[in-house]
């Protein structure tokens, strides 16, 4: 089974400070990858999340970025059951 997922919220913050929260490793480091993310994400780039409560850096294939606008990417799901 192919899964897809279209993640779509609506935050009362300027456009560019919202996309700077997910494109910088430092800032997305800060609430989301506890473990923390090794590069900005950028169109082309493959990065590694790590998360501080599950053992390991999954990676993270970056497909397209357009600044203040759009972040595409592919985060493979883990095989088996969850902790």
């Amino acid at each position: 089974m192919d899964l897809k997922f279209r993640v779509a919220a609506r935050i009362a913050r300027p456009v560019h400070e919202v996309f700077e929260a997910v494109a910088d490793p430092g800032k997305l480091s800060s609430y989301f990858t506890t473990g923390g993310a090794s590069g900005r994400l950028e169109t082309g780039a493959t990065v590694t999340w790590d998360f501080a409560d599950f053992p390991g850096a999954f990676p993270v294939e970056v497909f397209e970025v357009v600044p203040d606008e759009r972040i595409i990417l592919k985060w493979s799901a883990s095989e088996g059951d969850a902790p």
